[in-house]
C-alpha cells in the first residue's frame, strides 16, 4: 500500500508541478482561451495564478485522502474535508469583510484548508493505525 501511495503521489505531484509552471508562468494566455474581453481575462489571470500556487498542497493532501477512503478509513477522510468549514470558510470572511483584502488574496487565505487536509491525512496516514483496521 505504502507504494502505491508513493508512485500515486510522485504522479500527481509531477502534474501539480507542470500545471502550477504554465498557469503561474502564462495565466493571461490560458484565459484567452476563455474569453477575448481584455479585461476578464486580465481579472481572471489573478485569480489562475493564485490558484496555481494551490495546485501542489492540493494534489498531496488529494492523495492523502484518497488513500485513506481506499483503505476504508471514510470516517477519517470526513474530518479531514470538514476542515473546509472550520479553515476555509472563517478565513474567507475575515479576509473579505474584515480586513477588506482584494479578491485573489482572499481566495488565496480560503485554500489555507489545504495545509490543515495535509496535516490532518498525514498523520493518519504516518500513524499507521489505518492498517490494523484494513487487517482485521
Amino acid at each position: 500500500m505504502r507504494e502505491l501511495f508513493a508512485i500515486t503521489l510522485r504522479c500527481a505531484l509531477a502534474g501539480a508541478l507542470l500545471f502550477t509552471v504554465v498557469c503561474g508562468l502564462f495565466p493571461e494566455t490560458i484565459m484567452g482561451l476563455y474569453s477575448r474581453d481584455p479585461q476578464v481575462i486580465q481579472a481572471s489571470a489573478a485569480y489562475l495564478q493564485v490558484l496555481s500556487a494551490s495546485f501542489i498542497l492540493f494534489s498531496f493532501s488529494n492523495c492523502y485522502i484518497m488513500c485513506l477512503r481506499g483503505v476504508e478509513q471514510v470516517n477519517i477522510s470526513m474530518v479531514v474535508y470538514g476542515t473546509m468549514w472550520l479553515v476555509s470558510v472563517p478565513m474567507g470572511l475575515l479576509a473579505g469583510f474584515v480586513w477588506k483584502l482584494d479578491p485573489p488574496f482572499v481566495f488565496l487565505l480560503m485554500r489555507c484548508d489545504y495545509l490543515a487536509q495535509l496535516l490532518l491525512g498525514g498523520l493518519r496516514l504516518r500513524s499507521g493505525r489505518w492498517i490494523r483496521v484494513m487487517t482485521r
